[in-house]
C-alpha cells in the first residue's frame, strides 16, 4: 500500500508538470478563413492561393500609399511617386491593382497606371494584355501601349507578333502596332519586311510601309524614294520622301539636289527643296542660288530662295541683301525683299531700314518697310511704332504702323493709347489703328 501511495503521488506530480508546460507553451494560430468570392470571377493570370494575413496587410498598405501619392499637389512629384507606389502594388497583387485601376478617374494618373499595368502583364501573358488593352486603352495617348507591345513582340518572335495583330482593333492602336512591328522587322530582314508590308490590306499597308521605309532611309534613301513614289500617296508619301531626302543630303547633297529637280512639281517637291536649299546655302550660297534657278518658277523657287536667305543672311547679311536688291523687278523680288527684311529687321532694324531705303521700285520698298515695322516691334514695339509714324503718309506708313502698333498695344495698352492720342496722324488712321488692335 505504501508503494502504491508513492506511485499515485508521482503520477499527480507528472500531471501537474504537463499542465504547467501546456499553459506556458505558445498556441498555434487558428486556420485562415477561406477567401471571399471574387466578383469578377477567376483570374486568368495572377491567380494564387489565399494570401496569408501578412501579405494582405502589405497590399492594403500599398493601396494606401497609392491613394496618398494621388493627393500630392505638385504634378511632377505626384507622377513620380504614384508610378513608384503603383508599381509596388502591381508586384504585391496584380489582380488587386487591376481592381484599383478600374475605380480610378480618367486622366494622366489613370494613363500612367494603365501603361504600367499593361506593360507588366504583357511580359507574362501577352494575350490577356492585348485583351485588356482592347477594353481599356481607348484614347490617343493610351493607344501608345501598342507601340511598346509590338516592338517587344517583334524582337522576341516575328511570326508570333504578326499573328497577334489580329487581336488589335482598327484605329490608332492598330496603326501603332503596325508601325512598331515594321520598324523592328526591317532592321532584321529588310527585303522580307517590305514584301510583308506591300502585301497587307490597303487599310494597313500605308502605316507599315511608311514605317519600314523610314527606317530603311538610314541605309538606302534612294531606294526609299523610289518605293515611296510607287506605293504611298498623300501625307505618308510626303513624310517618307522628305525624310529620305534629308538623309541623302547628309551624305550626297548634290545628289539630293539633282533628285529634287526630277520630282513632279507639287508640295512634296517644294518641301524637299527647302531643306536642300538651306543646306546648300550653308556651304556655298552661289551654288545654292544657281540650283534654285533650276526649280520650277513659282512657289517652289520662291520658298527655296527664302530658305537659302535664312542661312545666308545669318552669315553675311550685306551680301544677301545685295543679291535681293539686284533681282529683276517683280513678284519674286518683292517676296525676297519681304523675307530679307523680316530676317534682318528682327535683330538689326536700322541696317534693314538703310537697305530698304536704297531699293529701287516702290513695291519692293513698300514690302520691306511694312515687314520691318512688324519684325522690329516684336522686340521694341514703341520704337518701331514711332519710326513707322515718320514714314511718308500713304500705304507704306499705314502698313508698317499697323503691325508695330498692334504689338505695342498687346504689350502695354496704356502707353500705346497715350502715344496714339498725341501723335500727329490723321484721324482716319488713328481710328483704324484703334479698331485694328
Amino acid at each position: 500500500m505504501k508503494n502504491r501511495g508513492w506511485f499515485i503521488l508521482l503520477a499527480l506530480v507528472l500531471v501537474a508538470l504537463v499542465a504547467v508546460w501546456a499553459l506556458r507553451s505558445p498556441r498555434p494560430a487558428p486556420p485562415a478563413p477561406p477567401p471571399a468570392a471574387n466578383a469578377e470571377g477567376p483570374a486568368a493570370l495572377g491567380s494564387k492561393p489565399a494570401a496569408p494575413v501578412a501579405a494582405g496587410e502589405e497590399v492594403s498598405a500599398s493601396r494606401a500609399a497609392v491613394a496618398t501619392a494621388l493627393e500630392i499637389s505638385d504634378p511632377r512629384q505626384r507622377s513620380r511617386e504614384f508610378g513608384r507606389v503603383f508599381q509596388r502594388l502591381l508586384a504585391r497583387d496584380f489582380e488587386d491593382a487591376l481592381v484599383y485601376l478600374r475605380q480610378m478617374r480618367p486622366g494622366l494618373d489613370y494613363d500612367t497606371a494603365l501603361f504600367l499595368l499593361l506593360e507588366t502583364l504583357g511580359r507574362t501573358d501577352a494575350d490577356r494584355a492585348l485583351g485588356l488593352a482592347r477594353e481599356l486603352a481607348t484614347t490617343r495617348d493610351q493607344s501608345a501601349i501598342y507601340s511598346a507591345f509590338f516592338d517587344r513582340f517583334a524582337q522576341e518572335n516575328l511570326s508570333g507578333a504578326v499573328q497577334r495583330l489580329t487581336a488589335v482593333p482598327p484605329g490608332l492602336g492598330r496603326d501603332n502596332a503596325l508601325r512598331a512591328l515594321a520598324s523592328v522587322w526591317v532592321r532584321i530582314d529588310a527585303p522580307a519586311a517590305l514584301v510583308w508590308a506591300q502585301g497587307l490590306p490597303a487599310g494597313d499597308r500605308s502605316s507599315a510601309l511608311e514605317s519600314a521605309l523610314t527606317e530603311l532611309a538610314l541605309k538606302d534613301p534612294l531606294q526609299v524614294i523610289d518605293l515611296a513614289q510607287k506605293f504611298l500617296t498623300g501625307p505618308g508619301l510626303e513624310r517618307t520622301v522628305l525624310n529620305a531626302v534629308q538623309k541623302l543630303s547628309a551624305t550626297d547633297l548634290q545628289g539630293a539636289a539633282s533628285l529634287i529637280t526630277l520630282m513632279p512639281p507639287g508640295d512634296t517637291q517644294t518641301r524637299a527643296a527647302l531643306g536642300v536649299a538651306r543646306t546648300l546655302a550653308d556651304k556655298n550660297p552661289d551654288a545654292a542660288l544657281a540650283w534654285i534657278s533650276t526649280l520650277p518658277r513659282g512657289g517652289a523657287q520662291r520658298l527655296a530662295l527664302n530658305s537659302a536667305l535664312d542661312s545666308w543672311a545669318s552669315k553675311d547679311a550685306a551680301a544677301a541683301g545685295s543679291y535681293v536688291a539686284q533681282l529683276p523687278a517683280g513678284a519674286a523680288r518683292d517676296a525676297a525683299a519681304d523675307h530679307y527684311a523680316r530676317i534682318v529687321g528682327a535683330h538689326a532694324p536700322q541696317t534693314a531700314i538703310t537697305w530698304a531705303q536704297a531699293l529701287i521700285g516702290d513695291s519692293a520698298k513698300q514690302a520691306a518697310f511694312v515687314t520691318i515695322g512688324s519684325a522690329w516691334a516684336q522686340h521694341e514695339p514703341a520704337a518701331a511704332a514711332q519710326w513707322a509714324a515718320t514714314l511718308p503718309v500713304g500705304a507704306t506708313q499705314t502698313g508698317a504702323l499697323t503691325g508695330a502698333y498692334s504689338y505695342w498695344h498687346q504689350r502695354d495698352a496704356g502707353a500705346a493709347q497715350t502715344w496714339l492720342a498725341t501723335v500727329s496722324l490723321s484721324a482716319e488712321l488713328k481710328a483704324r489703328l484703334s479698331n485694328a488692335r
